[in-house]
């Protein structure tokens, strides 16, 4: 767990569901985000999403988890979804431009943004979101709505 860096403003997000609908970071303002760059083949990152999936039910008045998939195609997801539990929406980022812009590239990376829409902190790695230290980080990405 890191910090986002001070001096990196947060980068644009802009992709389709898998429905081909448009979603950006600003339809979740006021609400804490967790984007989730995952891919099928990750098995930390399938390891970790039934986690994301009950975080993303159990806090749903304020919290909201997003699962961007890295470079695969909607069928490869929808065939994902059979087997493992992935909480919604369901981002494509067909070239990778997202992950390039918001992570390392190593995967599973969740950024954790603000209600106001300002990266707090990254996870690199895989993840227990229903433990008490991410309740921890999340309290604490919540008292910075001051």
């Amino acid at each position: 767990v890191e910090d986002w860096p001070h001096n990196k403003a947060a980068p644009a997000l802009d992709l389709a569901d898998l429905e081909g609908r448009p979603w950006s970071l600003a339809q979740a303002r006021g609400k804490i985000v967790l984007l989730n760059f995952w891919a099928t083949w990750c098995e930390p990152c399938r390891n970790e999403m039934p986690a994301l999936a009950q975080l993303a039910r159990d806090q749903a008045d304020d919290l909201v988890v997003v699962a961007v998939n890295y470079q695969e195609t909607a069928a490869r997801v929808q065939r994902f979804l059979e087997s493992v539990d992935v909480p919604r929406p369901i981002l494509l980022d067909p070239h990778g431009a997202a992950a390039r812009a918001w992570t390392r590239r190593i995967f599973p990376t969740t950024v954790v943004v603000d209600p106001r829409g300002r990266p707090a902190r990254v996870v690199v790695g895989e993840y227990d979101w229903l433990a008490a230290d991410a309740r921890a980080l999340l309290d604490a990405v919540r008292r910075r709505r001051a």
